[in-house]
């Protein structure tokens, strides 16, 4: 009896210890970063840093500016060709602060799974950083840097969420 217990306890030992199945991941997530960016994007939230003001906790070195602008009104729009518009909402006047209105869009890093920019071209490139990445079901936020005499003084972070 007690040799059948330690055959039994080994065979079991030997059962757990057999490696688990190799289970195939998700789709590559460029698919999934190309998916999660097209659609028509309204900017819901803008918050102004300035980094000329190194203390984090200073409550004046981050602004929210929502209520100063007309933000619901101003629409970005991801296409899956690699084209974007950025436009007033139909009926509304909103300011374009970014000063685009159509171009070609992309990632900085075509090969990576981890893009950090978008990239906005209309005559020249304007880049902004990825805050939040979009995936499907979540929202896009993406940040602006004010550069004067090639220092970045101010950074406005948008808020967009999926039309």
């Amino acid at each position: 009896m007690k040799k059948l217990s330690i055959y039994l306890l080994g065979l079991l030992l030997f059962i757990a210890c057999t490696p688990d199945e190799f289970v195939a991941l998700e789709e590559p997530f460029t698919t999934q970063r190309m998916e999660g960016m097209v659609g028509t994007w309204t900017v819901e939230a803008v918050t102004m840093t300035d980094l000329g003001i190194k203390d984090i906790n200073d409550p004046e070195r981050e602004q929210d500016l929502t209520s100063l602008l007309s933000t619901d009104k101003l629409v970005f729009v991801f296409n899956s060709d690699g084209t974007f518009e950025i436009k007033s909402a139909e009926g509304a006047e909103a300011p374009n602060f970014i000063g685009l209105t159509g171009g070609e869009w992309s990632f900085n890093e075509e090969e990576g799974d981890y893009p950090t920019m978008v990239i906005l071209t209309q005559d020249g490139n304007q880049t902004l950083k990825l805050a939040s990445m979009p995936r499907p079901g979540h929202d896009l936020a993406v940040a602006y840097d004010r550069v004067v005499g090639g220092t970045p003084i101010l950074t406005y972070t948008y808020e967009l969420t999926r039309n």
